[in-house]
């Protein structure tokens, strides 16, 4: 189990009467905004107008969508901007079902979203729903430090990722979070998809054993079949040549996060509730 356990942050609620004055300043504080997202559990876009007040942790019911969302104004971390180089603060708005979570990345008036990681829990592997496709990702790898119950990363979203860098750091975050929450250990886990590998090695993602038949496979075109050295030196070279790496060829691969790396996310998520 995880060494650090973050408290989760109960709002507190203090009734003071009720006055005019109260009830006055809490309408005013109410704001209609069009809230647009992507819903990753029906794969379709979601859109519904909503009253809100953004200065306090509620819950909103988008039930055009089936859609509840749980907001909290202190639930902030930040993305960049690459083209002017500068932080951007983002709210998380999280959504959670059974064994299911999804973390979105909101701006702070909730008018734009600019991605999301959407999370399963799995600590029966035989009653994850995507068992038969990816069974890769519920085998235990004990040389890597992956058994037992584990969150499967079913698929981060950059909604432009020519402009905004981050989301995959921040997505990671969250995943660490939610082992957190749930009480697991780190054993996070996703499939790196084409053109997405190098990211997450550079943010500290690590392959996960091949199989018998892609080490024969891997080794006959690079003389080794640990992923990672080979594209350690893959990057070395292209460095110092000044070129780029092209593996467009390598497909779905299973990844992990090191124990390591999820341990220097722990200060990282302290302060988000």
């Amino acid at each position: 189990m995880p060494k650090f356990i973050i408290n989760k942050y109960e709002p507190k609620i203090n009734f003071c009467g009720l006055k005019k004055l109260d009830k006055d300043t809490f309408e005013s504080e109410m704001q209609n905004v069009d809230l647009k997202l992507y819903n990753p559990y029906t794969m379709k876009n979601c859109s519904q107008n909503i009253q809100i007040n953004l200065n306090k942790p509620q819950i909103i019911v988008l039930d055009k969508c089936n859609l509840t969302l749980d907001y909290d104004p202190k639930r902030i971390d930040y993305i960049t901007d690459k083209i002017q180089n500068k932080k951007i603060k983002v709210n998380i708005i999280k959504s959670e079902k059974p064994n299911k979570a999804v973390f979105y990345f909101m701006s702070p008036d909730l008018k734009k979203e600019y991605g999301y990681t959407y999370l399963s829990k799995v600590q029966n592997k035989n009653i994850y729903e995507h068992s038969y496709i990816f069974e890769e990702l519920l085998e235990d790898y004990p040389e890597v430090g992956i058994t037992g119950p584990r969150v499967i990363v079913e698929y981060t979203q950059n909604w432009n990722d020519k402009k905004f860098g981050g989301i995959g750091k921040l997505a990671d975050k969250m995943a660490v979070k939610y082992c957190l929450d749930n009480d697991i250990d780190f054993n996070i886990i996703s499939l790196a998809d084409k053109g997405s590998h190098i990211a997450h090695f550079k943010r500290g993602k690590r392959f996960l054993p091949l199989d018998s038949y892609e080490r024969k496979l891997y080794s006959n075109l690079y003389g080794s079949y640990d992923l990672n050295k080979i594209l350690e030196q893959l990057l070395f070279e292209a460095e110092k040549n000044e070129s780029t790496v092209n593996i467009g060829n390598w497909g779905m691969k299973a990844i992990y996060m090191p124990k390591d790396i999820a341990q220097k996310y722990l200060s990282e998520i302290e302060n988000i509730q």
